[in-house]
């Protein structure tokens, strides 16, 4: 996703250009002369904004600990989030949030206006429409603030880097962590600032993160959703040929696709099971993607019972209307898998099979 880069500024897009050996497709030139140009702008509106808002944002404290949903990507994260989204207790941050983080307060009006004239547009990977105002995943933009994202590999494929250090941040200084904490902090402060209400926040990559997010957020609350490994890996393949292969400034043929999708899954899990029991008891809640597709309403329900986030019943009637609205929604259905690769999935993933008894 180009469109993921368009809120950078202009010092960060040349050291993130800088770390990628200025490395670009010839046919994307033309796309990075439109970031490098936009990049300036944002720049320019970035200075602005923290002259007239930093002593504010420095003061604002959160309403209350965040409710993090976490998960692999593909796992029904984005559907929990769409559902819990339409309790308006929460907060979350949008499309145009996490497009243009540095510049959402002092454009607010300009973004307002470019919602209400948009359009609803479906996803490259599945049939879910979004607009500007959509709920959507903090970690772009935290990767575009602190480029220090796994996601930022969307771009630059060559650069495993991004993968095998900032995925689950074991592997970085403790610097590192601290400035990223600093960022995701800000960054939250600043949604706080924008909607003053307790944060609804999903995003695949804090699956690894918990230890982290508990250091800053002792209190949060998470969701935790997991989904049969082989339509993960499935709809995870089609996600990378799709929406991240399109997102690519430089060419990558993905001939080792399968390879990185389950040491990526493996890397993801290995850190949660290694930090999940971190969370204070009445703190977590885990749930399968099969589990709220065949009773969501219930499902709703025991997350808000479990995790005592407020009465269900005030939000009991637009979640209704949601669930009715995607009740003819149509997935994705994906070719079978060969047995060797069935199987190189059953061994490298075996701990998700077997937590979460999923047949082999």
């Amino acid at each position: 996703m180009f469109d993921s880069l368009s809120g950078i500024t202009f010092g960060k897009w040349m050291r993130l250009l800088s770390e990628n050996s200025f490395s670009i497709s010839k046919s994307n030139w033309s796309k990075a002369l439109l970031i490098t140009i936009t990049s300036m702008r944002v720049s320019s509106r970035a200075n602005k904004e923290k002259k007239q808002f930093a002593d504010t944002i420095s003061h604002t404290e959160l309403t209350a600990d965040p409710i993090f949903i976490i998960g692999h990507w593909r796992s029904g994260t984005t559907f929990l989030h769409n559902i819990l989204s339409k309790d308006t207790r929460f907060a979350y941050p949008t499309l145009i949030d996490i497009k243009h983080p540095n510049t959402i307060l002092i454009n607010a009006e300009l973004f307002q206006k470019m919602a209400e004239q948009s359009q609803d547009q479906k996803r490259a990977m599945d049939n879910i429409r979004v607009n500007l105002l959509s709920p959507q995943e903090e970690e772009f933009a935290i990767a575009i603030m602190t480029l220090r994202s796994s996601l930022l590999n969307w771009m630059f494929p060559k650069n495993t880097t991004y993968i095998d250090k900032y995925l689950s941040f074991r592997n970085i200084s403790s610097t590192e962590i601290e400035e990223w904490k600093k960022t995701y902090l800000y960054y939250l402060k600043k949604l706080t600032l924008k909607y003053n209400k307790q944060l609804l926040l999903k995003s695949p990559s804090n699956t690894a993160k918990i230890r982290i997010l508990l250091e800053l957020f002792p209190n949060a609350k998470f969701i935790h959703i997991h989904r049969n490994p082989y339509d993960v890996f499935a709809s995870t393949k089609k996600l990378y040929l799709t929406a991240i292969k399109n997102s690519n400034l430089q060419y990558c043929a993905y001939d080792d696709l399968n390879h990185l999708i389950i040491r990526q899954y493996k890397e993801l899990y290995d850190a949660f099971w290694q930090d999940v029991d971190r969370i204070p008891k009445g703190n977590f809640h885990e749930i399968a993607f099969e589990q709220l597709e065949d009773s969501p309403l219930e499902t709703i329900k025991t997350i808000y019972n479990t995790l005592h986030i407020g009465d269900f019943k005030q939000a009991e009637p637009s979640v209704k209307n949601y669930l009715d609205e995607t009740m003819n929604y149509k997935k994705n259905k994906h070719a079978q898998m060969d047995e060797e690769l069935r199987k190189e999935v059953q061994l490298a993933w075996a701990e998700s099979f077997e937590k979460w008894n999923y047949t082999k």
